[in-house]
């Protein structure tokens, strides 16, 4: 059934007897072909895929997997890649619609292809272009790189399968052997037109050439008698828009009035904006002072204002470190509380003391850094010569001795001895006492 070559038209020919669509199509189609194949050759010196078979079309998954046809999940029926020991290679794919996590990782055999052992990378939980590099070890000559499931949950689509020389992973492209050839895109002979079929098709085509004058051209000016349209809407002229239309890429000042039935929404969040008449009046600005006449809480609780701060900050027990005063006792927490309003210090001194070698006037405390005369002090001072009870008690007095008066030393004024012999005895004069003792003041020493 094939037609003598003579009868067969040239591609020569073709473009001689016709300039018709078809004609131009298969052109267009042979160049394309011809030009896939340039890219192929191009890309066979770096980046080259070196898996076959693989696809740029997605395909679902559920389960460890390669886009290599054929591939199977037994090892022992694998596809082997050729590579040369102690040599970079990187693997990538172009995963999406990613469930769960996966590793890459690819069955390793030695040059009579026996299986060594599977290699991996870390675990992937990432959609999108993923890649693992790798050196082949020592005494490996083929692999079968993979995806493996890492969690029950893992499903994915994935194309783009790649396996190539070096660190970096470049863009997906088949494998050379992939390549579609020129003869595949041949037809049979039968199948061919013959130049008197080629005339009789091209005697029966009219072709009028059209009036240039009328025909849109895709560079300079055109000029339409009427307004083009576009789905059978006409087109805006530039010369018919307003003069003062705001421009959205651009700054623009308002200087009219401009109303809106509803109030305008922010892209962004979905929301519309409030209006100035919508503010309520009593929003506070940061950045503003702001009297609030209700109660501020957070959480459901009252926020305290500087105020409270200060009154607790006022009648709060504090500790004061007299460990370098003057004074014979020197503790280092001395704990009291100020009373500014009555002018009254309540102070902590020790229950109990085994120093024997008070006497009368000795300087006891040394209040200098706190407050500046003492102008009463109420209280005592017990200690004991024995281990478990109270011997002496002393009556604290200000001053200091006979000489120095109202200043900030508290002395021993008195001190008597107790009849006592067992712990349980006790003096009516010190059945009240509680620990706490007081003293008067002029004034503090922070109010300089």
């Amino acid at each position: 059934m094939r037609k003598p070559a003579s009868d067969v038209a040239g591609i020569e020919e073709v473009n001689a007897k016709a300039d018709t669509s078809a004609v131009d199509q298969l052109k267009t189609n042979l160049t394309n072909q011809v030009s896939t194949l340039q890219t192929q050759v191009d890309n066979s010196a770096v980046g080259t895929n070196l898996l076959l078979g693989t696809s740029s079309s997605e395909q679902s998954y559920t389960d460890s997997f390669s886009t290599v046809a054929g591939w199977s999940s037994n090892s022992g029926s694998a596809i082997l890649e050729a590579t040369n020991a102690g040599s970079t290679y990187t693997y990538s794919m172009y995963l999406t619609k990613l469930t769960g996590s996966f590793i890459f990782g690819y069955w390793a055999y030695d040059s009579n292809k026996k299986y060594i052992g599977w290699y991996y990378s870390g675990v992937h939980s990432s959609s999108g272009k993923v890649s693992w590099t790798f050196t082949v070890p020592s005494g490996i000559s083929y692999i079968d790189p993979h995806v493996v499931r890492n969690s029950d949950d893992f499903t994915c689509t994935a194309k783009g399968e790649k396996l190539e020389l070096g660190s970096h992973a470049t863009d997906w492209c088949p494998n050379p052997d992939d390549k579609v050839n020129v003869s595949d895109m041949r037809k049979p002979a039968n199948d061919v037109a013959g130049i008197e079929e080629v005339n009789a098709k091209q005697d029966k085509l009219t072709i009028t050439p059209a009036d240039d004058s009328k025909v849109a051209h895709l560079s300079g000016a055109n000029n339409f008698d009427t307004t083009p349209t576009v789905n059978n809407n006409p087109l805006l002229l530039a010369s018919s828009l307003p003069s003062d239309l705001a421009r959205t890429g651009s700054d623009q000042e308002f200087t009219g009035k401009n109303t809106f039935d509803t109030a305008p929404i922010d892209k962004t969040t979905g929301k519309p904006y409030i209006t100035k008449d919508g503010v309520p009046s009593d929003v506070a600005r940061t950045g503003q002072d702001a009297n609030f006449t209700g109660r501020l809480q957070k959480g459901g609780i009252d926020v305290a204002t500087a105020a409270d701060l200060k009154s607790v900050e006022n009648s709060a027990w504090r500790i004061a470190d007299l460990s370098s005063s003057n004074g014979l006792l020197k503790p280092k927490s001395f704990f009291y509380r100020i009373d500014d309003t009555n002018k009254t210090m309540y102070f902590l001194l020790p229950l109990m003391s085994t120093t024997s070698s008070y006497a009368p006037y000795s300087r006891l405390i040394d209040l200098s850094s706190i407050i500046h005369n003492v102008q009463s002090v109420s209280g005592y001072f017990l200690w004991s010569s024995a281990e478990y009870y109270v011997t002496s008690f002393a009556v604290i007095g200000a001053g200091d001795g006979a000489y120095i008066k109202n200043n900030s030393l508290l002395h021993i004024e008195q001190y008597n001895y107790l009849i006592t012999t067992t712990p349980t005895n006790s003096v009516d004069s010190l059945k009240s006492y509680n620990g706490i003792c007081s003293l008067t003041y002029d004034s503090l020493m922070n109010d300089n």
